[in-house]
């Protein structure tokens, strides 16, 4: 017998760890959760979460004992696909998500997300980081929105062929985004509820709880009396929006001096997947863990910045603690037009066209 109301939540990120812990906090949900290895230190957190006790189980998944399966016949593309994904990844993942009334993923072209396809199971989809579906012209997650003719589509989503991510797939039960408004993928059900209005409903104590989550007994770098300038990064090499880790280390190192060179004390906020050990890259610079989600930062009262810089990140627009915001956005790496990678030319490219019409 299915228990009422059964919920779980499968998170690859620390944003997503925050959201679902939110959602458990404020709305009293009895709920379970995965925590993937794509989290840096995801052991730690899952250990971290058992103790605070706020959700029912914490699982842990592994992507390297469950192999996945992308066979280039198209023979094998065509027929029992699903069936060997599925033996594969049940080889690591000892879940029965039949158990669950909702199960709430953040990025479905993951393991996890091809599996619930591969079962047949439907999913509730949110957004993957703040406004991520406005941005997927710049991300690599624009290679997941299926661009075949509608047709195509229609035969895919009927006879289960292959993988359609973004909410594409007819498992796919509802999409939660911040804001509709300039999304770039459609859905039968888009709810809308913004993360400001979701931050909103944490009160003081649940503050302090998800605070000590993530950072356990560890300390911020603190910012004293000097002017100070925080930077989120963008894991532009990792994610391929450049083409060296050289070229990464470049637009960084210009930012820092300038920013320096203002006279700031530059505080460096890595993003989790962002691979650079800027401490020994630059001088005078403090790092901040990026084991953590970057909206708890709002959460330490004594936290104080005079500026915030990012280059498309997400986490600037949710600052509370600073006193001025440099948002630089998507376009601002045009400005190493040779850096960049051909499909994020192509997106820029294709942006002007457009722009142009």
């Amino acid at each position: 017998m299915v228990n009422p109301n059964r919920t779980i939540y499968v998170c690859t990120t620390y944003h997503h760890v925050h959201v679902a812990l939110i959602k458990c906090l404020t709305q009293k949900q009895i709920a379970d959760i995965i925590v993937c290895d794509d989290i840096p230190g995801y052991i730690d957190l899952g250990c971290s979460l058992t103790r605070a006790g706020v959700f029912r189980h914490v699982y842990f998944f592994n992507r390297k004992y469950s192999p996945g399966y992308n066979p280039e016949q198209l023979s094998r593309k065509l027929f029992g696909r699903h069936r060997k994904h599925r033996q594969l990844v049940e080889n690591e993942l000892k879940i029965d998500f039949r158990r669950y009334d909702n199960i709430y993923i953040f990025h479905d072209g993951t393991k996890i997300g091809r599996y619930l396809i591969d079962c047949k199971i439907t999913f509730n989809l949110i957004e993957d980081g703040l406004d991520h579906f406005k941005h997927l012209s710049y991300v690599p997650s624009k290679l997941d929105v299926p661009s075949s003719s509608p047709l195509i589509l229609w035969i895919k989503r009927t006879f289960d062929i292959g993988y359609l991510f973004c909410g594409q797939s007819k498992y796919c039960k509802s999409i939660e985004v911040n804001s509709k408004d300039g999304i770039e993928i459609q859905h039968r059900n888009i709810i809308e509820f913004s993360k400001a209005k979701l931050y909103n409903l944490v009160n003081e104590q649940q503050k302090q709880l998800i605070y000590k989550i993530f950072l356990g007994n560890n300390k911020l770098p603190e910012t004293g009396n000097a002017k100070t300038a925080l930077i989120f990064t963008c894991p532009l090499y990792p994610e391929n929006f450049v083409k060296t880790k050289e070229m990464h280390i470049e637009i960084y190192r210009d930012l820092i001096t300038r920013l320096q060179d203002e006279g700031y004390q530059v505080f460096i906020k890595p993003h989790p997947r962002d691979e650079m050990d800027y401490a020994k890259l630059f001088n005078d610079v403090e790092i901040i863990t990026k084991e953590i989600p970057s909206e708890i930062l709002n959460y330490n009262p004594n936290l104080h910045f005079n500026k915030a810089v990012a280059i498309a990140s997400a986490s600037i627009k949710t600052v509370e603690y600073a006193d001025e915001i440099e948002n630089l956005e998507y376009d601002y790496l045009y400005n190493y037009a040779d850096y960049l990678t051909d499909w994020l030319k192509a997106s820029f490219e294709d942006g002007e066209k457009n722009t142009n019409k």
